[in-house]
């Protein structure tokens, strides 16, 4: 009877043993990893630790601070073998200077932030100057995720601002391929996004035909294309519902979007179905921003000069003695400032602008003629 309790006392000791190896976990900052008790990203080993658990990409995780990656080797999280299928939350946090490599074991699908999603939610992210340069390797590639698929994933109140996104096709500054019915809403971008044989967009590289109730709602780009649309390269699923990108000669385009000049982008009025009471506002002299995020991480938000669109050409516009003299018959002008910024617009004839209570500086005149002529001119105040 001894022999038979000490028996049995050492299979107890044995399955304890196994059941305390089964749910140990990776080392963070706090949390258990639930949906009401995340686990907490607080430093650049957190989240390398998350890059590394593939065991732990079911789980559920908060970022609870900025967080500066140069320097740090990043693999995307998620991959084809092992989805992220938990959610994070950024809890309007930035991660900038990150540099993802996917991994030499890594296949040739899905690279981003997130390689590959599945029914899971991403939202209140900043990644600020994030480079991905693999257009030799990688297809399905995305600032956020590189794949968003099945039906219930989600990317809300994302933002990516700064560097470049590059991969060999389906190619988005959120995501690069949406599969299934998921809904990305309130996210811009404003980065470099670009491909080597094609279908890329500014928000959305593709969505396939397996997405028919898919949703991109409320996204704006002002960053600049390659090639492609500066909004979703390939709609082949799904609804895409006010979308607005900045103008930018011989670059961007996309009917399934609103192209808008970067002095209409200044506006409130500009972005229609946008919510300026919670989600979205406009800073001073700049594009909507996500309102949750501190305005702090915007420093590198720029509105670039206007562009000169092809239909205007170069004028005798001159200054002298403080004003703005035109030829005849100009019914309408607008003047920018160099940061792209509408500082005067005159809806009338007008042969001449006074401009003495301008600051000194350069300028882009479009002026309008009543026979429909377009002219333009760069000036400078000194």
């Amino acid at each position: 009877m001894k022999q038979f309790h000490l028996i049995k006392k050492t299979f107890v000791a044995l399955v304890c043993s196994m059941q305390i190896f089964t749910v140990s976990s990776a080392t963070y900052s706090g949390g258990t990893g639930t949906a009401v008790d995340p686990y907490l990203i607080s430093s650049n080993m957190d989240l390398s630790t998350l890059v590394a658990t593939s065991a732990d990409w079911g789980k559920h995780f908060k970022l609870t601070a900025n967080l500066d990656m140069a320097g740090v080797t990043f693999n995307p999280i998620g991959n084809n073998l092992t989805p992220f299928t938990g959610s994070f939350d950024g809890n309007n946090m930035v991660v900038k200077n990150l540099t993802i490599t996917p991994s030499a074991s890594q296949n040739s699908l899905g690279a981003g932030f997130f390689g590959r999603i599945q029914i899971s939610t991403v939202k209140n992210l900043g990644l600020v100057n994030l480079n991905i340069n693999v257009k030799t390797t990688h297809e399905r590639v995305g600032g956020i995720a590189g794949i968003t698929e099945w039906n219930g994933c989600r990317i809300e109140n994302c933002f990516v601002l700064g560097g470049s996104i590059a991969g060999q096709g389906r190619v988005g500054g959120i995501t690069g391929y949406v599969n299934g019915n998921s809904t990305i809403v309130d996210c811009f971008v404003q980065a470099n996004v670009s491909d080597a044989w094609g279908t890329v967009g500014g928000i959305v590289g593709n969505t396939s035909p397996s997405s028919p109730t898919a949703s991109i709602t409320n996204v704006a780009f002002y960053g600049e294309m390659g090639n492609g649309n500066a909004i979703i390269g390939s709609k082949q699923g799904g609804t895409l519902t006010n979308a607005y990108f900045i103008q930018k000669t011989g670059k961007n385009s996309d009917t399934n979007g609103s192209e808008l000049t970067s002095a209409q982008l200044l506006l409130e009025s500009s972005y229609s179905g946008f919510n300026f009471t919670t989600t979205w506002q406009v800073l001073a002299n700049n594009f909507a921003v996500l309102k949750s995020f501190p305005n702090t991480a915007y420093t590198g938000l720029s509105t670039s000069t206007p562009n000169v669109k092809s239909d205007y050409k170069e004028s005798n516009i001159f200054v002298q003695n403080s004003k703005i003299y035109f030829p005849a018959n100009i019914s309408e002008v607008e003047i920018y400032d160099s940061r792209g910024i509408l500082v005067n617009q005159t809806i009338k004839q007008v042969s001449e602008i006074n401009v003495a209570e301008f600051q000194k500086g350069f300028f882009i005149v479009r002026a309008q003629a009543s026979n429909g002529e377009k002219l333009v001119s760069k000036i400078v105040i000194r």
